[in-house]
């Protein structure tokens, strides 16, 4: 299905499970391969988190919002600074970090 980037910009990001991320600022392209390299989502009102989110790790995209996997709200769980979504392969290959 052909969708202009420019009704991907500002939608809303869940999870399967209902979490809000975010929303979709922008969309990293490969121009010499034609492909989407990352959803750039940007979280929170004051203090503003960047997430990339692959084409792999969306489950599904609506005129309504853009639906990704459960497993990166795993890493968001963290008291630990992110401004990369893991694949699901490497959240489970991480270090499991402790709350101070």
């Amino acid at each position: 299905m052909l969708t202009p980037v420019k009704k991907i910009i500002s939608l809303p990001v869940y999870t399967q499970s209902g979490q809000k991320l975010g929303r979709v600022v922008d969309v990293n392209l490969d121009i010499d391969n034609h492909v989407v390299i990352h959803y750039v989502v940007e979280s929170g009102i004051v203090k503003k988190n960047i997430f990339l989110v692959s084409p792999s790790q969306v489950v599904s995209i609506t005129s309504k919002r853009m639906n990704i996997v459960d497993a990166i709200i795993k890493e968001l769980n963290f008291d630990v600074k992110v401004n990369k979504v893991f694949s699901p392969q490497t959240l489970n290959n991480l270090v499991t970090f402790e709350k101070n």
